[in-house]
């Protein structure tokens, strides 16, 4: 007190400032920021809609928030395709203003499949995909059953990734015996 040249009821009237500033100070730095972002966000969402829920799919995991998301994007007149072997990506993207689903958003395809599957784009057909990709189940149980691929219906790709397999395996055999020969 006596060096700062101030009294005691001074500091404690300058200590009471400083406790009620902090009640609502930091809350209120916190709103201001809140409120610029949100702005922000309102913008694009205006005026790059497309762009808009493309970007904020792609940053979301949890399946409910992308059902919100995705109702909410059609109510916006954005387009959402289910997957698509050729057009779609790892995550959600967008390709001629519609925005597709992104591989790894599929529950059983995992980041690495979905890396692996981007990387063998384009895919002329069901057939060339098994032969690049291989026939992994569970990662083609999920694509064949969400209509991945347009070549034909789900019941006839299974029975031809059937068939496929066990091609595969007659190759193999004779690979087999001929090396032992």
């Amino acid at each position: 007190q006596i060096n700062l040249g101030v009294s005691e009821q001074e500091i404690n009237h300058l200590w009471d400032q400083i406790e009620a500033f902090a009640e609502y100070g930091f809350n209120l730095s916190h709103a201001v920021a809140y409120t610029y972002i949100s702005s922000r966000l309102l913008w694009l969402k205006a005026h790059y809609p497309h762009e808009f829920y493309t970007a904020i799919l792609s940053c979301e995991n949890l399946s409910e928030k992308i059902k919100e998301y995705k109702i909410e994007a059609k109510l916006h007149n954005v387009e959402m395709n289910r997957l698509d072997i050729n057009k779609s990506k790892e995550t959600f993207v967008l390709v001629d203003d519609m925005i597709y689903y992104g591989f790894s958003n599929v529950k059983g395809i995992g980041e690495e499949a979905a890396k692996r599957i981007v990387a063998g784009q384009p895919y002329v057909n069901f057939e060339d995909f098994l032969n690049r990709f291989g026939t992994d189940a569970k990662v083609l149980k999920p694509l064949i059953g969400l209509r991945c691929f347009k070549d034909a219906d789900p019941i006839t790709l299974y029975k031809f990734l059937e068939f496929f397999r066990e091609k595969q395996k007659k190759i193999s055999g004779n690979k087999k015996r001929n090396v032992d020969n």
